[in-house]
């Protein structure tokens, strides 16, 4: 890649600056936690588009915090983040996930700062759990608040098992490699929801499907701010109408299917998810 001109250069010094401004009302930082294909790319850039907040793509803040950034690095570089995202209309696996008329890449006053970053986020938890209470330490009076996206188990392997196909270095090359990287992950968010208390909340992809103006007020409530009428309109405008049913284009042998029923029921927040649901 080449280095970036003076224009660009210019550019880029002239957005620092602009939201440089802007953190002084930050009160919340939002991060996510869960699995990889599960819906945190659809639901971090509708929570995006809502002109209080800015959430970045993959920005990986823990790695920035274990580096020793500091908090007004960390949240700089989210903005940057989420201002390019914007340009490139949020796309992610052949999908747009820009909101039209609303503040992806922008906001009115900015109260919530995040990152969507959920899989990853999981792993680097558990391997280094002290970076929770570094991110908090960095945070300072900021509250923190997270998010724990989740899909039908079935679905979410599936998925992980096909783009592991797609990518040696991925996770999960076969049926059985998926379910214990998946089961992992949810070990982790387990942990971390049991410590976490009232700053953890569980959000359904499925339930978004069904009830998007539902589930975004009460992503918003969780955050503190107040979703207004277009901005619910908007979002559940790009939202799609029914779940992509993955498990149906893998082969799922009758074992691997009673593996992951019982793993389901050691997690209460994955009650109700089965094969046939």
């Amino acid at each position: 890649m080449s280095p970036p001109n003076l224009r660009e250069r210019f550019d880029r010094a002239r957005r620092t600056r602009r939201h440089r401004r802007t953190l002084t009302d930050v009160e919340t930082f939002c991060m996510f936690v869960g699995y990889p294909r599960s819906g945190h790319s659809l639901i971090g850039s509708l929570l995006d588009a809502h002109e209080n907040v800015v959430i970045a793509h993959e920005a990986n803040i823990l790695e920035a915090v274990d580096a020793g950034t500091t908090r007004e690095k960390l949240y700089l570089g989210v903005w940057e983040n989420s201002w390019m995202q914007a340009v490139r209309t949020r796309q992610e696996t052949g999908y747009s996930y820009a909101v039209p008329g609303q503040h992806q890449g922008t906001c009115t006053q900015l109260r919530v700062i995040g990152d969507k970053k959920g899989g990853r986020s999981s792993t680097i938890l558990a391997e280094r759990p002290h970076l929770l209470g570094e991110l908090r330490a960095l945070l300072g009076e900021h509250r923190l608040r997270v998010l724990h996206v989740m899909r039908n188990p079935y679905d979410n392997i599936s998925t992980i098992r096909t783009r592991a196909k797609e990518k040696a270095s991925r996770p999960g090359q076969t049926l059985d490699a998926a379910i214990d990287f998946y089961f992992s992950k949810c070990e982790s968010v387990a942990k971390l929801r049991h410590g976490l208390g009232d700053d953890f909340l569980d959000v359904r992809l499925e339930d978004l499907i069904t009830d998007a103006r539902g589930v975004l007020e009460r992503c918003c409530a969780f955050l503190g701010v107040t979703p207004s009428a277009a901005y619910l309109d908007a979002c559940a405008g790009i939202v799609y109408r029914k779940p992509n049913r993955t498990r149906r284009k893998v082969e799922w042998p009758a074992e691997a299917i009673e593996r992951v029923r019982a793993r389901i029921a050691e997690f209460d927040f994955l009650d109700g998810y089965s094969n046939d649901a």
